[in-house]
This record gives structure tokens, C-alpha cells and sequence, in this order.
């Protein structure tokens, strides 16, 4: 994320020295998230003149935060370098001995207003761009070749991924630099994001100017990009007061006024349905509400006969794969829906994909396979996943720091194939195996 705020949210704040955490200081303002900096760049000030200080990070993190439950409470994996830290403001330029984070704390009347980081700092660096490290170009290499194995004439081919819970010092950037590298040579027809961009514990502000990097960063490798708001995305967590209306959580993640869309595939008859699955206003917060699953029965209704039909949502739609809560909202009336339109429409149904229980599993119910995948935020721990569920072990600055796929729909037969990048394993559903289940 090469952005930071010293807008409002972040005024009146300063460094805590000893923890590198934000704290309220009068007269001061800082960005809100650490800023990188390679070994041998430069912290250019755009203005003559300007004092300030710099608290430096770490490219090491707290590895608790991958092999344990915990999020950060500013989403700030990076351990302190506490030794290159500056306590005294300066003018001047700055260069990074090393590779680190930089949080710049400026006088607050020397900030104008509307000010972001970008407008009073630049930071130089003397190298070209950096080329992908070889695990990177490895691993692509090899999922390109299995997708290449695996595609059929007529396919529908999408990138999927779920919970990436962005956080400075994790893996963000080099999930779209992968993804980026794999869709140069795969060409999807879109990308699928299930939800949970963020962990939802940051100012309001602060995590709209995320979200909207991250999907640019996505759209940027492909226009066609389909998203399913996660519980998270609502910046509803441990309290946070900040929290988004609903309508405003569709414009910032769907560019709709809903939560609930379809997709059509027309030449492969195909009909997707993105679905909202969290209401933090309901005591029962999990599920689906009346008026969404009234929709979807009627969309069933109106969908083209020689057409098939395949859900997404980011919760499942099964209590007994849901550690959070012992029920989901509307789990029968939608489960008495689906299976109505399987009897008249035997295997229209290919399949509900969803994310939130950050594992890989594959259930059945009433014939339709329900397929959870793991999260792409780096993780590598077994609490409070679902009991049957696998949680791939995963290694920082290797291939198994990564976990996506490549989603191939076989319009010919309604099968389906999840093409893993990183940890994890593919799998494959087959119409063949929806009807051993019966």
C-alpha cells in the first residue's frame, strides 16, 4: 500500500518510542500506516524547510499474528527498529540503510488540511523495479501449466480469493503481484473476491483509502471484478465505533446500491449469484435476510431454462460448518429453495462457494456441493475451523505464503476445477460425485 493519511483521523497523534504504536499527542500528526522504504532509497521532502521526525519498522513482523488468532489493532504487522529511530525533528533528507517502514511525525501547523503523505514526501529509490522473487516465478509457472492441463474449449475461467485481511508487513502486494503474473498468461474472464479485505478495526476513512487501493490494484489486472461483502467489510470489529452502513459498504466494495447481484454468462448459460451473508444490526448476525432469499427464489424462477446456476457468498450457508455461531440466518428456507429447483432442474445446481471459515473443505447438501477456500491473508493456524476442514500450512517468502486458485467452470458437463496457487491442493467437483451423494 504506498499511501498515508495525515488527514483529520490522524491528527492530534503521535509515536509511541518504545511500542511504535499511535498515540494522542497534541500539536502533532503522523500517517496513519507505516510507509516502505528499500535499502538505499530516499525520504525527499517536497517542501523547503519542512522538521520532522521518522520512527522506523522492520521488515520482520510478529509472527503471532500468522500461527495464532490475533489481528493487530492497527493492522500494523511490523516489529519496531527501534535503533535507526529518530527522536529529534530535523530538516532535510532521509536514506534507508536498510530495508524498512516509515512513519514521518510532522508539527500539525505545518500540515496543511487536506494534506496526504504524497503531497509533502517523496521517496526516491535508485533501482529499477523490482523483479519477482524466483518462488514467485515458480510457482506461477506451474499453476499456469496445470490450468492450461485442466482448461477445455468454451471454459469460464476466474481468479478466486477470499479473506486477504490487508495489513502493513503482509502478504497484500505480493498476492497481486502473483495473481497480476498468472493472469498475463491465463487471460480470466474475471476475478472473484469474497470478502474480508481488511480486518475492520481502523478509522472509517483509513479503511475506505485501503479498500479503494485494493481494488484498484485488482481491476487493474482485470476490469471484471465480482466481490461479496465480508463481515469484516462492514469495519465492524472488537467494537470498532467507525462502523459502515450497509448502503455504504455496496457503493465502496460493489458500486451498487445493494448488497445482492447477479452475473449472466449467456454463452455458457450461466447465471452467478453474489450474495450478502452478515448483518451486524440483526441478533442473529450470520445469514440471510428475508428480502435477499425472497430474491433469490424469484431469480431461480426467471432463470432460463438450459441455463445452470452457482452461488457465492462470503459466510456459508450451513451451520454446521460455521464456528462463529450455532445458527445461519435463512439456512432452511434456502436449503428447501435449492433443493424445489434441483428436483425440477436435476444438476442445475453447480455448487455455493464461499470464504470466512479461512480453510479448504468441500461438503454436500442435498447433492449441491458447498466449497469453502482458504484465506489469502498469510495464516497457519487449526483453531476454530470447521471440524473436516484443512488449513494448509504456510511459510513467509515461499510459495505457501500465497493461497488462491484459478476457478475453471466446465460449461460442457457442470464440473468444476480449483486450480491452487500456493497452499493448498486442487480439487475438483464433478456432477458425478453431486450424484453419489444423493
Amino acid at each position: 500500500m504506498d499511501y498515508a493519511f495525515f488527514q483529520k483521523p490522524r491528527r492530534q497523534t503521535g509515536v509511541d518510542w518504545k511500542t511504535g504504536l499511535l498515540k494522542p499527542q497534541k500539536g502533532f500528526c503522523v500517517n496513519q500506516l507505516p510507509v516502505r522504504m528499500p535499502a538505499g532509497s530516499v525520504l525527499k521532502p517536497l517542501r523547503q524547510g519542512m522538521m520532522f521526525s521518522c520512527y522506523y519498522y522492520s521488515e520482520e513482523i510478529d509472527e503471532r499474528l500468522v500461527f495464532s488468532y490475533r489481528y493487530h489493532p492497527e493492522s500494523n504487522w511490523l516489529i519496531p527498529f527501534t535503533e535507526q529511530t529518530e527522536r529529534e525533528m530535523a530538516c532535510g533528507e532521509r536514506t534507508a540503510e536498510r530495508n524498512c517502514f516509515v512513519r514521518v511525525l510532522m508539527r500539525e501547523e505545518d500540515v496543511p488540511e487536506d494534506a496526504g503523505f504524497k503531497d509533502l514526501f517523496q521517496i526516491v529509490t535508485k533501482d529499477g523495479p523490482e523483479l519477482p522473487p524466483a518462488w514467485m516465478a515458480e510457482e506461477t509457472r506451474r499453476t499456469v501449466l496445470r490450468v492450461q492441463e485442466k482448461s477445455r474449449p468454451g471454459d469460464l475461467k476466474f481468479i478466486l480469493l477470499t479473506d486477504s485481511h490487508y495489513a502493513v508487513g503482509g502478504n497484500w502486494e505480493d498476492t497481486v503481484r502473483s495473481i497480476g503474473m498468472t493472469a498475463e498468461q491465463i487471460s480470466p474472464d474475471g476475478i472473484i473476491h469474497l470478502g474480508d479485505f481488511t480486518d475492520g478495526l481502523l478509522p472509517g476513512a483509513v479503511t475506505e483509502g485501503i479498500v479503494r487501493e485494493m481494488l484498484r490494484d485488482l481491476e487493474g489486472i482485470c476490469g471484471n471484478l465480482l466481490v461479496c461483502v465480508g463481515n469484516h467489510d462492514l469495519n465492524y470489529f472488537r467494537g470498532n465505533p467507525d462502523r459502515f452502513p450497509r448502503r455504504r459498504a455496496a457503493e465502496l466494495y460493489l458500486g451498487r446500491s445493494g448488497l445482492w447481484y447477479l452475473k449472466d454468462y449467456p454463452e455458457q448459460k450461466l447465471r452467478m449469484f453474489f450474495l450478502d451473508s452478515f448483518d451486524p444490526e440483526k441478533k442473529l448476525r450470520y445469514g440471510f435476510e428475508s428480502g435477499e432469499i425472497l430474491w433469490i427464489a424469484r431469480q431461480l424462477n426467471k432463470t432460463p431454462e438450459d441455463f445452470r446456476v452457482l452461488f457465492f457468498s462470503h459466510v456459508p450457508p450451513a451451520a454446521k460448518i460455521h464456528v462463529w455461531s450455532l445458527k445461519i440466518r435463512g439456512e432452511r428456507r434456502i436449503k428447501r429453495i435449492l433443493e424445489r429447483f434441483s428436483r425440477k432442474r436435476s444438476g442445475a445446481v453447480l455448487g455455493w462457494i464461499h470464504g470466512h471459515n479461512h480453510a479448504d473443505q468441500i461438503i454436500f447438501r442435498a447433492g449441491i456441493p458447498i466449497i469453502g477456500t482458504g484465506c489469502s491473508k498469510l495464516e497457519s493456524f487449526p483453531e476454530h475451523k470447521p471440524r473436516g476442514a484443512e488449513t494448509p500450512r504456510r511459510v513467509r517468502n515461499s510459495s505457501s505464503q500465497e493461497l488462491w486458485d484459478v476457478l475453471l467452470i466446465h460449461p460442457e458437463d457442470g464440473s468444476m476445477d480449483l486450480i491452487r496457487y500456493g497452499a493448498g491442493k486442487d480439487r475438483h467437483v464433478s456432477r458425478a460425485e453431486q450424484d453419489s451423494r444423493r
